[in-house]
């Protein structure tokens, strides 16, 4: 890792020379361009924030791909690496997420009444065949007391829509 960051820092200071050099940019200059790339990105990641709150309100509206779509924004927002499985033959996952070398399978369920037993069993089996640390089953809706008992047992987490809200 730290190779990595030196790699990249020698980068950056080969990119600052050639940018003083090619463009005859003075020091000044480039100071304001490295202080306002900063803050565009800043903005923009507050964009994607207002965006992705703005759609949680039309998420009962989604079909099951749009919902998936929208959990794989709302995971990128949050600084996950996010892999959207193939719409069919997923094994049971809908997203394969990665953060701080944890990886998780997600099943993206948007129901119009509450999510059984059935997404717990898939997710359960997408852990093993995506080779997963965690499991997480989410709906617009919320889950019968079957699906709870199996996911306490099996150590799966349920995020259902009041979950969901605070996650956003």
């Amino acid at each position: 890792m730290k190779r990595v960051k030196l790699y990249l820092g020698s980068i950056l200071v080969y990119f600052i020379l050639s940018l003083l050099i090619k463009y005859n940019l003075t020091i000044q200059a480039l100071l304001v361009i490295l202080v306002l790339i900063p803050y565009l990105i800043k903005k923009y990641r507050l964009f994607q924030k207002t965006q992705i709150q703005k759609e949680f309100d039309t998420v009962h509206k989604m079909d099951g791909y749009e919902f998936e779509y929208y959990l794989k924004k709302l995971f990128k927002s949050k600084n996950y690496k996010v892999k959207h499985t193939p719409l069919s033959n997923d094994q049971g996952a809908d997203l394969i997420v990665e953060k701080d070398n944890i990886t998780t399978v997600i099943q993206a369920k948007r129901y119009s009444k509450p999510v059984g037993n059935k997404a717990v069993q898939e997710v359960i089996a997408a852990k093993q065949y995506y080779n997963c640390h965690k499991v997480i089953v989410i709906t617009n809706n919320t889950f019968t007391k079957s699906a709870k008992d199996l996911a306490r047992k099996c150590r799966v987490e349920l995020f259902d829509y009041e979950v969901l809200k605070q996650l956003v």
